[in-house]
């Protein structure tokens, strides 16, 4: 067997092995699922499992990463060669959407917060990483097609928008204001932030736009 061939089959194996695991840590949540679990689904050995995992919480990190750059390239892929400010409600859309998600898969979360907790806040800070990247493409784009303003601060606005803490304050909204659904807290973010950076010419094109969407809906 040629080493690239090799190297190829491992490859394989460690993905199926993150694969099956996220789906179950989904499914049953992280504490109630074994490493014996996992091994027995796949038709592997413990001692194939531990060539690619030392312990159970690298396999949770490796499942939380792998989830962390597969929800990137989606959302990478849904941002086209449109202006900054369609892509950036795309963005915001995005957003919204992962949080719900958390929402629901309950078991999973309470798992990693209160026993995976080191690797979970390493995870959200390589998220805030690679969703600072997006969105701060966005905002030089934006600049150069006179959408935005030029005298706007990209790094704070990058760790404001993209912060943990700004979702910690996106669910103290949507708890605190009594009917407030989360599309119209998305709409209060997306007002805020574009009255903040928006041109004359970018504020009357996201008028136009959320307009044109409203009436075709």
């Amino acid at each position: 067997m040629q080493p690239n061939s090799s190297i190829g089959i491992m490859d394989e194996i460690k993905t199926q092995i993150i694969q099956l695991s996220g789906k179950l840590f989904t499914q049953y949540g992280i504490r109630s699922v074994s490493i014996d679990d996992v091994c027995k689904k796949l038709g592997i050995s413990k001692k194939t499992f531990y060539v690619y995992f030392k312990q159970k919480e690298d396999l949770v990190s490796a499942v939380l990463t792998a989830h962390t750059e597969e929800d990137i390239r989606k959302l990478n892929k849904h941002i086209n060669n449109s202006n900054a400010i369609d892509n950036l409600l795309i963005f915001l859309h995005h957003i919204k959407t992962m949080m719900q998600n958390q929402k629901r898969h309950p078991a999973l979360i309470y798992d990693l917060q209160k026993y995976y907790s080191s690797v979970l806040e390493q995870n959200k800070g390589l998220y805030e990483q690679e969703l600072n990247k997006v969105f701060a493409q966005n905002l030089h784009k934006g600049i150069a097609e006179g959408l935005y303003r030029d005298d706007i601060n990209i790094d704070m606005l990058c760790v404001f928008f993209c912060s943990r803490h700004t979702t910690e304050i996106v669910s103290t909204i949507v708890k605190s204001a009594n009917n407030e659904n989360s599309q119209s807290v998305l709409d209060f973010f997306i007002e805020m932030l574009a009255r903040y950076i928006m041109t004359p010419q970018g504020w009357t094109y996201l008028r136009e736009k959320v307009s044109c969407c409203k009436h075709t809906t």
